[in-house]
């Protein structure tokens, strides 16, 4: 679970690295930024690096405004799983726009759903 936890944290940061606010250009061409593939390599071999020097076996991943992957890394001594969870939690992060911690946050202080 401590892996799981740590690559939330860097999948997150990692995604929210990657957010820029998108800007109408003309003729209906949408003008959006995006980090350049040699920059995302970088960021999530740093990631991976980071954890690894605190002893943590973890994968990165970068991805876009839209959720679509630019860069991941499978951390040494990692599963085939680790991967995929930190592309999810990548995903989540940019689809609502907020920490997966600040969502786990609000998703225990919410009252319980009624049936």
């Amino acid at each position: 679970m401590k892996t799981i936890r740590n690559v939330s944290c860097f999948a997150a940061a990692l995604a929210f690295w990657a957010l820029a606010p998108a800007a109408a250009g003309a003729e209906g061409l949408l003008n959006t930024k995006r980090i350049s593939a040699l920059l995302a390599g970088e960021a999530v071999a740093a990631a991976v690096q980071v954890c690894a020097e605190k002893k943590y076996t973890v994968s990165a991943v970068l991805v876009d405004n839209d959720g679509v992957q630019q860069a991941a890394l499978r951390g040494d001594g990692t599963g085939p799983e680790n991967i995929f969870i930190a592309n999810d939690k990548a995903y989540t992060s940019v689809s609502f726009q907020s920490d997966t911690a600040e969502i786990v946050a609000r998703s225990q202080n919410a009252p319980a759903p009624s049936a």
